[in-house]
């Protein structure tokens, strides 16, 4: 079995919401975005494994674990978006399941450059 990975927790004030976000391993940076019914721990099986090999990162989505929900309009594509700046992340393989796949398709049409890979799960683009 895999060590667990040394891991560094942080939170992101952007879009108006504090979002928490963990990092993990080297190499290529690789986006984990979770289901809407779940959180960034819905990772955890695979967290380790893809730290051998990644830079690895996965978060809470507004209104997910512990990035709270605030009031006014917003788009999970532009939080990923404002996330992604934030890091310094120019390019990211994205994976993502259900709603999270459908939030890395809906970045990926608007920010085709930044998506190195698109992997979603079980997800249809929005609209």
């Amino acid at each position: 079995m895999s060590e667990q990975p040394r891991s560094r927790v942080g939170t992101a004030d952007i879009n108006g919401t504090r979002f928490v976000y963990e990092v993990a391993g080297h190499g290529h940076p690789l986006v984990l975005v979770h289901a809407g019914i779940a959180d960034r721990r819905m990772w955890d099986d695979q967290w380790s494994v893809f730290a051998e090999h990644y830079q690895v990162i996965r978060y809470d989505m507004r209104g997910f674990g512990d990035t709270p929900m605030v009031a006014g309009p917003f788009a999970h594509r532009h939080d990923l978006f404002e996330l992604l700046r934030f890091l310094g992340i120019g390019q990211a393989y994205l994976l993502g399941c259900s709603q999270g796949g459908t939030t890395i398709i809906d970045f990926a049409l608007e920010h085709p450059e930044m998506a190195a890979a698109l992997i979603p799960v079980c997800s249809t683009p929005s609209g």
